[in-house]
């Protein structure tokens, strides 16, 4: 170690080896203020680094007294773009006080440019891994160096935590089976899974990073999808990792990857790229109620419509400085989307309204991702501009009523929500950070995590209901299926 308590250690990369992926996070802990783009996972010949000493840099802009106080280790995954410009994907830490790591991640992000990582000559979108200790008011540091050759799998169960401490939860007692698909007792080659939905068939599909795509079809038949059966092959022969899934009416099943969009009729792969489209970096995708495709990306809106691509700039729909990471749409022909400033907006025959201008919950929020239930309300898990603040949920009653839903106003175990769905009684299932799940039954709250039964993790990306009424979860520790008691 230099006098600036820097050293590289190796970090067993558990993520996606050396391909390219789009904003992929390494720690829980997600950061949603930085630019969409694929990168690399610390790559390159020369790898990225500061411009400027970086243990003078943070002395000079952190309080003493904050410094001074602070003990623990924080780890941040940094994207450093082309242009040498940083931005925290994610993070987790031991810190002490937790308010340290919002005021170095704002640090970090207004840093001086870095020098970018090069590679075959050329600069590249890379993370890097910057590890930062606290100790009597000494600061070290050091980037951790993926080794990317050991990496097999990667799980996590979690520790569970119940933010609201107010109400007093049941163990949800309706399941009358919890099982489990992971890499040690089935066809599953990844535990951690980021996305799934389920076609017409009751087939879940589940996106599982390097692994591919699991398909369980209703039979329980399991099939992986991944670079040596499917054309989705990224850099060095990894398989790409999928960041949205949808399926349309004829059953088409819509993946997209970094600059890809895939659709699979059961049988055939169809690519469109930028070949053969008007595709570049791609985010998320959904499926309205006529049929026609949307997705989100770096430049605008892309439809699909009776076989055709047609792209919507985001100059004629007056967004500017800003882009759409997600979208949503409803029963109505509504699209709502999201966009990386944490704004909201919805699309309806072409016209767009700008939330920012209303008196709705929304004006202050973005939106993580939406639902509608079983009478046609629409809700909304809420993005804060504000990393550390998490608002919960949102509903839009067909009245045009709003009701917003938190700790201090209900049971909600928790307002930092990755997902959430309804049952076929219109019940209310939440995915809840760092917990596991919620159910609401109209009157009472009850939970469901890896502490009080067999569900597997308490972090779950994504939780989807079958034609069967069987409960499905993208866990960060397995596939989980959940069947419940007859009422």
């Amino acid at each position: 170690m230099n006098k600036y308590g820097i050293s590289v250690i190796v970090l067993i990369c558990s993520i996606f080896c050396n391909s390219v992926v789009t904003a992929q996070n390494i720690f829980k802990e997600k950061f949603d203020n930085c630019r969409s783009m694929s990168f690399c996972l610390d790559c390159g010949e020369t790898k990225a680094t500061p411009s400027v000493e970086l243990i003078n840099y943070l002395h000079d802009k952190l309080p003493a007294r904050l410094v001074n106080k602070a003990t623990g280790v924080l780890h941040f995954q940094i994207l450093i773009d082309t242009n040498g410009n940083p931005c925290v994907l994610s993070s987790e830490d031991k810190l002490d006080p937790v308010k340290l790591k919002y005021a170095l991640k704002d640090i970090i992000n207004e840093m001086p440019q870095w020098k970018p990582a090069i590679k075959k000559g050329k600069a590249e979108n890379s993370s890097r891994i910057l590890e930062i200790t606290f100790n009597s008011g000494a600061i070290n540091y050091k980037f951790l160096s993926l080794d990317l050759s050991k990496q097999t799998n990667r799980r996590e169960v979690g520790e569970v935590k119940i933010d609201n401490t107010s109400y007093k939860y049941a163990a949800y007692d309706g399941a009358e089976k919890i099982e489990v698909f992971d890499k040690s007792n089935s066809a599953v080659p990844w535990d951690m899974s980021y996305e799934m939905c389920i076609d017409s068939s009751s087939a879940v599909w589940t996106c599982t990073g390097e692994g591919g795509i699991v398909k369980i079809d209703s039979a329980g038949k399991m099939s992986v999808y991944n670079s040596s059966n499917s054309p989705f092959t990224g850099r060095n022969g990894h398989t790409v990792t999928m960041s949205s899934c949808a399926v349309d009416k004829y059953n088409n099943k819509w993946f997209v990857a970094v600059n890809k969009v895939f659709r699979f009729n059961d049988t055939l792969w169809k690519v469109f790229d930028t070949t053969n489209a008007p595709i570049g970096k791609v985010g998320h995708l959904c499926v309205d109620n006529s049929n026609v495709i949307w997705v989100s990306s770096f430049y605008g809106l892309l439809k699909f419509k009776e076989n055709s691509w047609s792209f919507i700039s985001y100059d004629s729909l007056q967004i500017t400085n800003d882009f759409i990471t997600d979208l949503f749409a409803d029963s109505k022909g509504r699209v709502w989307l999201s966009s990386q400033k944490g704004k909201a907006y919805m699309l309806q025959n072409g016209k767009l309204e700008n939330f920012q201008s209303t008196n709705s919950p929304l004006k202050e929020f973005g939106i993580k991702t939406a639902h509608e239930d079983k009478d046609g309300n629409i809700w909304f898990i809420l993005k804060s501009k504000d990393p550390k603040e998490h608002p919960g949920l949102l509903k839009l009653s067909n009245n045009g009523e709003w009701t917003e839903l938190n700790t201090e106003n209900s049971g909600l175990p928790g307002n930092n929500l990755w997902d959430f769905t309804f049952d076929s009684y219109n019940n209310l299932w939440v995915s809840v950070y760092k917990m596991g799940l919620a159910y609401f039954d109209g009157n009472k709250w009850s939970i469901l995590t890896p502490e009080n039964s067999k569900y597997p993790s308490a972090f779950s990306a994504r939780i989807r209901f079958d034609k069967k009424g069987i409960l499905w979860g993208a866990t960060m520790a397995g596939i989980a299926k959940i069947t419940f008691k007859t009422k």
